[in-house]
């Protein structure tokens, strides 16, 4: 049996957030569509014989990191007789609206399931997922998907075609709950952008995918952030089809139709900000 894995942790952005309303128990009603990119940080697990967990990931302390957590998790929920080394090589910025904390917890169960020979199957590990973060069910289902309630409950929807992104990242972190503490909820969940992107998907239609691009958190955040409307101004000019800043943000993402206007929009855009990347959808 082997005793180390190499696994990827996929970038996500959020192609619509709806948020519908606030609930009793201060979560958030949302629907939103998901999308994997290839961008993903590189994780390594390493079966240890002793029962500790180990981790090295710079940028990310210890008590904070959701790969580490989700190993704690599975080790409490099903004692496993040996532990791990957990080693992540950072591609993903941090605190960016992509997901790359909750990929590595996802990439992290679903390496360790096979490492501890646990035999859960990928329901499960979505439903231990939701104890650690509501990105996570999506990053261990992957793809494309639908997700609604608290941002847990998922449908896998059909693939979108290919479409190559630039991600642009200001150099600076917004944590979800100071976005959410910064929301103006009764100008929240009017759009139903959804509903629409949900058709253009099924029907693969790629006028209707971009031009239904859209996240209830933009005008609260550039009203803080006006860099954020000028990042996507800056997309669009160079050749983006649409743009959109990505979750709680700040990182702005640009799509478009093939890879030679991307690159060309990744070459006018690289060295003027702390984070500029090509990647595509998965």
């Amino acid at each position: 049996m082997t005793d180390t894995i190499n696994i990827n942790a996929y970038a996500k952005i959020n192609l619509t957030l709806d948020i519908i309303k606030r609930l009793e128990s201060g979560y958030h009603e949302i629907e939103s569509v998901k999308q994997q990119l290839m961008l993903h940080d590189d994780i390594t697990l390493r079966t240890l014989n002793e029962k500790s967990i180990m981790i090295n990931c710079e940028g990310v302390p210890k008590e904070k990191n959701l790969a580490y957590k989700a190993a704690l998790l599975l080790q409490k929920k099903f004692n496993p007789e040996k532990g791990a080394e957990i080693t992540i090589k950072k591609e993903i910025p941090i605190g960016a609206g992509l997901g790359g904390g909750s990929a590595d917890a996802a990439a992290t169960f679903k390496g360790l399931n096979k490492l501890w020979n646990l035999q859960l199957k990928r329901e499960q590990l979505m439903k231990i997922g939701e104890e650690i973060g509501m990105d996570v069910p999506f990053c261990v289902l992957g793809k494309t998907a639908l997700a609604t309630g608290t941002g847990t409950i998922l449908r896998k929807l059909r693939p979108i075609m290919e479409f190559y992104a630039v991600l642009v990242n200001p150099g600076f972190r917004i944590s979800t709950k100071e976005a959410y503490e910064k929301l103006d909820i009764e100008k929240t969940g009017k759009r139903h952008s959804t509903d629409f992107m949900v058709k253009a998907i099924e029907y693969q239609r790629e006028d209707q995918i971009t031009s239904n691009l859209h996240n209830d958190f933009e005008s609260s955040i550039i009203k803080e952030h006006p860099i954020i409307s000028g990042i996507k101004s800056e997309l669009i000019k160079n050749g983006a089809l649409n743009s959109l800043m990505s979750g709680s943000g700040p990182t702005v993402f640009g799509l478009f139709e093939n890879k030679e206007k991307a690159k060309a929009a990744y070459s006018a855009l690289s060295g003027k900000y702390s984070f500029v990347c090509l990647t595509k959808t998965r």
